[in-house]
């Protein structure tokens, strides 16, 4: 689903994504593209492509011209992170006694973009839209993210969104309330797994005055003896940088929303 192929010429490849659709049509040097986006709360089961469509006619049709930095003729549907925070919201607020620890489940909509080569970018889009959710000190002073869901549940269905798991744990003295987390999820590689899109696991240790540190473990080595588990193959590499620079904030008491979640 997220390989590169080479596509047929004056036919429409159309990817399901739990509701939504991304469509491509090769003619010539002109490369078609069609985008049906859904609301996060409308999401579906089928998970498919690319498979030869009918024409996308419901649909408005973007076309460019795009014929250097290919791969003869091949194409793929790239996922990858938004730039913007992700703001976990738990279905009821947490309380975390000391050294006791939990793992929070998202779901997290990817950025799409249908590319000959990195460099080589047809169209990109955001086919699965949550709500926005501005979270900061005060409304003069926040930043704007997407609102999403967060539960304990452990998810395996296959699904085009990116399943990300959070590990929280309390170093501190006092109990721990959780009720938001939000995520720049810049560091963090997404993989294909299990017919499914999973990122490494987020590590978070709290420590006295809400102070906090982040760690990535990735997917594969998930076992305590860290042992590779090949099943997993890289979509998307995470930028690498220094793991305390706001790859996570804690924020309780400090997010105000915009829309209802």
């Amino acid at each position: 689903m997220w390989d590169f192929f080479k596509p047929e010429e004056n036919i429409w490849y159309c990817w399901h994504l739990n509701g939504a659709a991304a469509y491509i049509k090769k003619d010539a040097d002109r490369w078609k593209t069609a985008f049906k986006t859904i609301p996060f709360h409308e999401l579906g089961e089928e998970l498919a492509g690319p498979q030869k469509e009918d024409p996308p006619d419901f649909l408005p049709v973007n076309v460019s011209r795009l014929t250097s930095g290919g791969m003869d003729g091949q194409i793929r549907l790239h996922p990858y992170f938004s730039s913007q925070p992700y703001i976990l919201k738990l279905q009821e607020k947490l309380r975390l006694g000391q050294g006791q620890e939990l793992i929070i489940t998202a779901e997290l909509p990817p950025v799409l973009k249908f590319e000959l080569a990195p460099e080589a970018v047809i169209a990109e889009i955001m086919l699965v839209i949550p709500s926005r959710t501005l979270f900061g000190l005060d409304t003069m002073d926040g930043a704007l993210g997407y609102s999403i869901p967060a539960s304990l549940e452990k998810k395996t269905k296959p699904s085009a969104l990116i399943y990300c798991d959070v590990l929280v744990r309390n170093n501190a003295k006092a109990a721990l309330e959780l009720e938001f987390l939000a995520i720049h999820p810049e560091p963090l590689n997404i993989y294909f797994y299990d017919n499914r899109l999973v990122t490494d696991i987020l590590e978070m240790d709290f420590f006295e005055d809400a102070d906090y540190k982040t760690s990535v473990r990735e997917s594969s080595n998930r076992h305590t003896n860290h042992e590779k588990d090949e099943g997993y193959r890289l979509v998307s590499a995470g930028t690498k940088c220094g793991l305390g620079e706001n790859i996570a904030r804690h924020s309780i008491d400090i997010i105000k929303n915009i829309t209802q979640f």
